[in-house]
């Protein structure tokens, strides 16, 4: 299912990119992101730290982008006009995210 989504996403970033030239498009394909918002969504703290704890473990960087990380890529995509009809991958290293 992630994968379609995800896939989706890069066809219709391209897709755009070409037709609505030369206005830019992009997109950014995130895995595990540590936001409250994530925490919410578990029953508790403890369900939130393991789930985290499984994504730093499956994770290249041994990490869990954070808010910062996430801000950081789409002011990347917006400052750099030579970026168009990409999917930056924003993913520590993991595949299936």
């Amino acid at each position: 299912m992630f994968a379609a989504a995800g896939g989706a996403v890069e066809r219709l970033a391209r897709d755009l990119a070409v037709n609505m030239a030369p206005i830019r498009v992009n997109a950014v394909g995130l895995g595990a992101v540590d936001i409250e918002a994530f925490g919410k969504t578990l029953s508790d703290e403890k369900n939130m730290e393991a789930m985290l704890s499984m994504f730093r473990e499956e994770s290249f960087t041994k990490t869990v982008a954070r808010r910062e990380d996430v801000a950081e890529t789409y002011m990347w995509c917006m400052h750099n006009d030579f970026v168009m009809g990409r999917t930056v991958q924003r993913k520590g290293g993991v595949a299936f995210a």
